[in-house]
């Protein structure tokens, strides 16, 4: 989790991350998410003023050197993240992938378990009323018996 966090491209920018990391930088669904969120705000109409008529431009560095740029782009381009709106589409269709990766394994994982084969296994303690029970205890330690992957 550290790792993704650390390269998600806002601690680390893209270019700064080494080559032999790169590929966390590209599967990481921490970045795909800052990246979608950053470019839809710096490309919306609130950063749509150029760099060139901002009247101080010592108040935006990001806008020095490009004057034909928005002043969104310009953050975008600083902060070395991707500048046009398609990679808002490609960001989300990378987290889905993800969602129904981390899915599909989890349903692989509980058909591993196979709950259902540990639960009749147990045998019900008998209480005073008559009902058979099971205790939470002697559940979890059937389960941990049960469990070899």
């Amino acid at each position: 989790m550290a790792i993704f966090v650390l390269f998600a491209g806002f601690l680390l920018p893209r270019f700064k991350v080494p080559k032999y990391w790169l590929w966390v930088y590209y599967i990481n669904p921490f970045q795909w998410a800052i990246t979608a969120l950053v470019i839809n705000e710096y490309n919306s109409s609130s950063y749509g003023q150029l760099c060139k008529d901002v009247p101080d431009l010592n108040k935006i560095p990001q806008c020095a050197g490009r004057p034909n740029d928005t002043v969104g782009h310009a953050f975008l381009a600083r902060g070395q993240f991707y500048t046009s709106n398609h990679w808002i589409a490609v960001s989300v269709a990378v987290m889905i992938g993800w969602i129904l990766l981390w899915n599909i394994f989890s349903y692989f994982a509980m058909l591993k378990l196979q709950h259902g084969k540990i639960i009749k296994k147990v045998q019900p303690a008998e209480s005073k009323v008559g009902k058979a029970t099971v205790s939470p205890v002697h559940y979890i330690l059937s389960c941990l018996k049960e469990m070899s992957f």
